[in-house]
């Protein structure tokens, strides 16, 4: 994809339900159709933002260029584990067990099988 620097006024910042997650809401000056087409390519991408209400000096440039942005995983391992286990009870059609006591029982068995490990 290509870069896109544009001009923009901020018009928005709310905290999200995510830990240290934010919205932040921008409107742009007038910019051509081609421009906002490759923006709108952005959507659901992680990108990198420099925000500045001034030029940007070569360093920050450096600075932003060495950012990583690799995605963080939304679900911790053992969220996964549990939504794994939630989705095994409803395909086996136990959805009138308690998934909380259904969650407990796989997970006993796991611990089982790990410490027959050797």
């Amino acid at each position: 994809m290509p870069t896109k620097v544009i001009t923009a006024i901020q018009t928005g910042f709310r905290r999200l339900k995510e830990p240290n997650s934010y919205s932040v809401s921008y409107h742009t000056q007038e910019i051509d159709r081609e421009t906002a087409m490759d923006i709108a390519d952005f959507t659901g991408q992680l990108v990198k933002v420099v925000i500045s209400d001034s030029n940007i000096q070569k360093e920050i440039i450096e600075s932003v260029e060495a950012v990583d942005i690799r995605e963080k995983e939304k679900w911790s391992p053992s969220q996964k584990l549990r939504f794994a286990i939630r989705e095994l009870q409803t395909r086996q059609g136990l959805d009138d067990q308690e998934p909380e006591e259904y969650y407990r029982e796989w997970i006993s068995k796991f611990i089982e099988h790990i410490n027959k490990i050797k």
